[in-house]
């Protein structure tokens, strides 16, 4: 019952939190399937649509991901139209039945918003009962300006619950099933976004290391985790279409679009284009309280400005890493800090 209760609890939280702030920022009418105006307010976003679309339209191929009539004379994939692959690989074969025009980004969103607050509450629950807590960190998490930012150009790189999902993993009791957890998540990641998946990997070898550390069972064994992952991860990327394209249409922007090493304090989302042939850069300051600093054109596609409210509290955590030792000693908090760095 004590865990029944706790999964109500997080699911409040999710419908309350995550689902209020989506109501408040996105707004209902992105989930009406036939709505694809707020997709063209943007090439990124309507690039995502786009993609799905000429997806639908074309005959099965093999691998499954393939997206023959899409970029001109060169074919492509699912995985490269950033339209989540994972959900036209499962609503294709619908496809006859939908209409027309039909996008699935908005409930996409939703989804995305709903997780978030879900994760972070089972998170927080992970170290406290107090229903204040799991909202504060829920709170936090879903008005993340990083997310936040992603919902004008990028809605593939929304699902930050993925790396929460992750953390979770890593702290999570004990379970026989652990192996199978990481296995199901990583797969499905790299058949969401592998840039995802790349961060997640981390912190799944880290885990590794530290139910080693801790000696907990390792089911299945530590090397046929291992492989499975990686396995999976092939196996999925492989349907989805990723591998038949040429090296040099892969590495574009590679080194101009960066993360700056200040992101982190820098409340500058702006993407540094000049108004009217101006010298005057657009800025985009995500605080009203901190000062924008200076970054280089390309920048802004590592957008990583914590918030002040996280900035807060880390600086009011840091002291606790030492007076509260007793709390996390045994935790075996280290891999994951060496995965975060």
């Amino acid at each position: 019952m004590q865990k029944l209760d706790a999964r109500l609890v997080d699911l409040a939280v999710a419908l309350l939190v995550g689902g209020g702030a989506f109501l408040l920022i996105v707004g209902w009418r992105v989930l009406d399937v036939s709505n694809i105006l707020w997709l063209a307010l943007g090439e990124d976003g309507f690039s995502h649509y786009i993609g799905w679309e000429f997806f639908r339209r074309s005959p099965w191929t093999w691998p499954p991901g393939l997206n023959p009539a899409y970029g001109l004379e060169f074919s492509s994939a699912i995985v490269f139209s950033d339209s989540v692959p994972l959900l036209p690989l499962l609503l294709k074969a619908f496809s006859p039945l939908m209409p027309p025009v039909v996008q699935y980004t908005g409930w996409w969103i939703l989804a995305c918003f709903l997780l978030q607050a879900w994760f972070a509450s089972r998170l927080a629950g992970l170290f406290s009962r107090d229903l204040l807590v799991k909202l504060a960190l829920a709170t936090l998490l879903v008005f993340a300006p990083p997310m936040l930012w992603r919902l004008s150009v990028h809605f593939s790189l929304i699902p930050h619950w993925i790396v929460l999902a992750a953390i979770y993993l890593y702290f999570a009791p004990p379970s026989r099933w652990r192996g199978a957890h990481w296995i199901v998540l990583l797969g499905l990641t790299a058949l969401i976004h592998t840039y995802i998946f790349a961060m997640c990997l981390p912190i799944w070898l880290a885990s590794l290391l530290r139910r080693a550390l801790r000696r907990e069972p390792i089911v299945p064994h530590w090397l046929i985790e291992i492989v499975a992952v990686f396995a999976v991860a092939a196996l999925l990327l492989a349907l989805g279409g990723f591998f038949p394209l040429r090296g040099d249409m892969l590495g574009g922007g590679y080194g101009y679009f960066r993360l700056n090493l200040l992101s982190f304090v820098n409340p500058d989302g702006g993407l540094l284009q000049f108004e009217g042939g101006g010298d005057i850069p657009l800025r985009w300051p995500w605080s009203a309280l901190l000062p924008t600093l200076p970054h280089a054109a390309g920048d802004y596609e590592g957008f990583n400005y914590a918030g002040l409210g996280s900035l807060v509290a880390l600086a009011l955590a840091f002291p606790l890493l030492f007076t509260e030792r007793r709390y996390y000693v045994g935790h075996q908090i280290w891999p994951l800090i060496i995965a975060c760095l």
